[in-house]
């Protein structure tokens, strides 16, 4: 899989999220892959270090559920911004990095 691929999957993601109520309804008509594929990430980031799992928590899963905050309505009406768009997330500083400066 390339990083393309990669990147094209969590926009999908935040799209998903960003939209989820409204997914959940035409997805009981329609079924569709994102939910598998919303899924298999959310399995594989349980896994990774607390400092990854919260930044993919705050730019894909809250940004994209949150009034006002990324994604909404409009994203389905303009598609999915790019990465320099992205707010940047404060991630604490794990205990390695705090005594290293």
């Amino acid at each position: 899989m390339t990083l393309n691929e990669i990147r094209q999957q969590l926009k999908t993601i935040r799209l998903y999220y960003a939209n989820k109520a409204r997914f959940s309804t035409a997805f009981d008509a329609l079924p569709h892959t994102v939910k598998e594929l919303a899924d298999k990430y959310a399995a594989i980031v349980s896994c990774a270090p607390l400092d990854l799992y919260y930044i993919y928590y705050e730019l894909y899963v809250r940004q994209g559920s949150h009034a006002g905050g990324y994604g909404g309505s409009s994203q389905l009406q303009h598609g999915v911004h790019s990465a320099e768009e992205q707010t940047a997330v404060a991630v604490p500083a794990t205990k390695n990095q705090r005594s290293r400066g």
